[in-house]
């Protein structure tokens, strides 16, 4: 993670680095801003931006399983101002409830669009939604849906679809884009 103190508005200062950084800038504006007071998106406490923490759910839940999608839903955490206390405490909860969705996504229940029988879910504030995989394997988009379900606290997916697009690479590979689309409830 890089802090936000060596990321400077309207300066053009380029850092390469890999890990952590470094630097020292002595631009006045760059002083300047590090001695402001920034207020935690968390506890509302008061802090200078020199302590500032930026926390980036992509870069917390890097390597994780489903840590692209993850980052989109835990998007109200992500690119917010924390002190160091908080920042720590943040980072600790995604990590856990991303652990928790983990460990039920794969028990939530699909059932297709053509399944006849009695589906057993209750009558619940319902959410449909579609997910699409850029892979030839229609089975990663039914587990990216049935993440997205569990992440919400729903165990049933049903009218469950699929469908694809190929997209024909340069070099004559036909590539599938597969999506899913189910509606999520809860189980009876």
């Amino acid at each position: 993670m890089i802090p936000l103190r060596f990321i400077v508005a309207g300066a053009a200062v380029a850092i390469a680095a890999v890990g952590t950084v470094s630097a020292i800038i002595d631009d006045k504006k760059t002083q300047k801003w590090l001695q402001e007071i920034s207020e935690c998106s968390n506890c509302n406490g008061k802090f200078t931006n020199r302590d500032l923490q930026y926390l980036r759910v992509s870069e917390i839940l890097n390597g994780y399983d489903y840590s692209r999608l993850s980052a989109e839903l835990f998007a109200e955490y992500d690119n917010k101002r924390y002190c160091s206390e908080c920042y720590q405490k943040v980072k600790e909860l995604i990590r856990e409830k991303h652990r928790a969705v983990c460990e039920k996504y794969k028990a939530v229940e699909e059932f297709s669009a053509n399944y006849k029988g009695k589906i057993p879910k209750i009558d619940c504030d319902e959410m449909t939604e579609s997910c699409h995989y850029d892979s030839d394997n229609k089975s990663e988009a039914l587990d990216e849906l049935k993440f997205i379900a569990a992440f919400y606290g729903y165990d049933i997916i049903y009218n469950l679809s699929y469908d694809y697009t190929e997209i024909e690479e340069s070099n004559g590979y036909i590539h599938k884009i597969w999506y899913c689309t189910g509606t999520f409830s809860k189980r009876r």
